[in-house]
């Protein structure tokens, strides 16, 4: 469709409405009318009625139908009829619901009709002149401008109607605009709450079945005694894996819940009783943190010891530094890599990378040497208690 719309889609209702009107204009016209108002022509009555109905199909159709019909008046000097309520309508329909270009046209022809109409009656319309001649001159200046008023507050009526309309649809358009930033949001928060969770269980349950794999690799070289006590940390450790992976379920649907975090000692101690030798060490004065940097803290060495107890040389004991400083705090850990590693899927480095980055840390790990060295700065947000 072209800029003038020479043809716009309509429903049923509004193409029935349109030539109603149009019809009952059709039967004022060829009913006789007690009042002394000109009959017009039939050409004139027919150049009107097919305006009103395609007013809203095509205004710029309408537009041309009644200048047609303006034309007809002239060439058959007849004087103003009824007929001619139909400019104003097919002027205000153009201007509410025409293109840009319509809108104007129809504006332009308001005023230049109006002018024109002036000009028109002042030679037909005996009355139009008795009027022009019977006042003042300011009174004359209004009745000469009064067909240019008439066809303008057509137009503005049309304008009005379209100013409202667009407000409405422009509303409209927010509201869904609205909609669907909404929907996104929740779509994309319940994909970071399956990513943070897939992430979480990964952590819990890689550095449980780390620790029980490294205690049951060691029951056949131990005695019954040691053999109870492995078989002890083997169903702590599950039952503590177990605990936290509902723990974290649960944080996914109850987001004011505070996750129980255990101690870094304690991750610590997981591993030592699974005969591995940590040595460790702390420099700066460690602060009580938030919740949520506590379990990042926690999720960052959960990962890097997982990886010790897989890639480390039976024997060889695992360094760990942890420095605190003003504005973060740098987790160390490095151990020798066995001859024979056990090799891991490589999305948990990759994982925690991307959870440190979305918290403005950062991850370092590489293998140098014959030793796997990771390095983790983690900001500190110090808790509010």
């Amino acid at each position: 469709m072209s800029e003038l719309g020479f043809i716009r889609p309509l429903t049923r209702q509004q193409l029935v409405t349109d030539l109603s009107i149009a019809g009952a204009l059709l039967i004022i016209c060829l009913l006789p009318i007690p009042l002394e108002i000109e009959t017009p022509a039939a050409i004139v009555v027919l150049l009107s009625v097919a305006s009103l109905a395609v007013r809203r199909l095509s205004p710029t159709g309408a537009l041309a139908l009644t200048w047609a019909m303006a034309l007809a008046l002239v060439v058959l000097a007849e004087r103003p009829s009824i007929a001619l309520v139909s400019v104003l309508i097919v002027v205000a329909t153009a201007a509410a619901v025409g293109s840009r270009t319509e809108l104007v046209v129809s504006g332009v022809s308001a005023v230049v009709g109006g002018v024109l109409a002036t000009g028109y009656l002042a030679i037909t319309g005996f009355r139009f002149v008795e009027l022009l001649n019977a006042g003042s001159t300011e009174q004359n200046i209004i009745v000469a401008l009064s067909p240019v008023a008439i066809f303008s507050s057509a137009w503005l009526v049309g304008f009005a109607l379209r100013s409202r309309s667009q407000r409405s649809a422009e509303s409209l358009r927010s509201d869904a605009a609205e909609r669907v930033a909404s929907q996104a949001t929740e779509r994309a928060l319940a994909e970071r709450i399956r990513t943070e969770m897939a992430r979480d269980v990964h952590d819990v349950v890689g550095h449980s079945l780390a620790v029980i794999i490294a205690q049951a690799d060691s029951v056949e070289f131990v005695d019954d005694v040691r053999a109870r006590e492995i078989a002890a940390v083997i169903a702590k450790t599950a039952r503590s894996s177990l605990a936290e992976v509902r723990s974290v379920l649960e944080e996914t649907t109850d987001v004011d819940r505070e996750p129980e975090l255990p101690e870094l000692d304690e991750l610590i101690a997981q591993v030592e009783a699974a005969g591995v030798t940590i040595d460790l060490s702390r420099r700066g004065t460690p602060r009580p943190l938030d919740t949520a940097t506590a379990l990042l803290t926690k999720r960052v060495m959960q990962e890097m010891l997982t990886n010790a107890l897989r890639h480390a040389r039976p024997g060889a004991p695992v360094s760990i530094v942890e420095t605190w400083r003003s504005n973060d705090m740098v987790i160390e850990v490095a151990n020798e890599v066995g001859d024979v590693p056990n090799p891991g899927s490589g999305q948990g480095l990759s994982g925690m990378r991307a959870r440190l980055a979305t918290a403005g840390g950062d991850l370092e790990a590489e293998a140098v040497d014959g030793v796997f060295a990771a390095r983790a700065r983690i900001p500190v947000s110090v808790s509010a208690e």
